[in-house]
């Protein structure tokens, strides 16, 4: 497999309403192709451009190519940079967890990639980020059940045995925070028997470790 414009258009497909300029594409191409990015790599031979900016090249021009013979590849050009997606009426609205493992994933990427690269990366990149505005979904929680567990807990993590890591400013109280086991997202019940009081280490693992 080589990144090809069949394989370009793949990944644009493949990921319906998703914004992606010259350097998100080339991103997502090295994460969901690296076998694909290392084959270009290895028959690189143009001293006059890198082949990361040959790729980034290849699929702009693509995109910007096609435009009119996909209906459903959208371009904005009133973006800077430009952005495209593939419009797709049946796709999911982005959630924030979305987003956070995606920048996860990005950063891992970043962590792998050349130092030098990076630093200048970081020297030429807007130190000011861009605001979106994102539809969240939230649940009315039983206000009960997190008093009742938290009592339940006395002060002390139900995962690790560790006592709370600090007190509240607001009212002295233990800080620890009200999981769901089994999470709402999943049909999982607002209730004591499904809910467990965890330090903040032991619940940012519960999500992402």
């Amino acid at each position: 497999m080589s990144i090809s414009n069949e394989l370009i258009l793949s990944l644009l497909k493949g990921n319906p309403n998703k914004k992606y300029d010259r350097n998100s594409i080339l991103n997502e191409l090295i994460l969901n192709y690296p076998e694909a990015y290392q084959q270009k790599k290895d028959s690189h031979n143009n001293p006059k451009r890198t082949v990361d900016e040959q790729i980034k090249n290849q699929a702009y021009r693509f995109v910007l190519e096609n435009e009119s013979e996909y209906k459903e590849l959208t371009i904005n050009r009133n973006c800077k940079p430009i952005q495209f997606h593939w419009d797709s009426e049946n796709t999911s609205i982005l959630t924030l967890q979305d987003m956070n493992n995606e920048l996860v994933n990005l950063a891992a990427l970043s962590l792998k990639g050349c130092d030098e690269k990076r630093r200048e990366r970081l020297r030429k990149a807007d130190k000011k980020p861009r605001k979106l505005t994102v539809t969240v979904t939230v649940y009315d929680r039983n206000p009960d059940v997190v008093a009742e567990v938290l009592l339940r807990a006395e002060g002390v993590c139900e995962c690790c045995d560790s006592n709370a890591p600090f007190l509240r400013k607001s009212n002295k109280s233990h800080y620890l925070e009200v999981h769901h086991i089994t999470p709402l997202s999943e049909c999982g019940e607002d209730s004591v028997e499904n809910s467990e009081a965890l330090c903040p280490n032991c619940h940012r693992e519960k999500h992402f470790g």
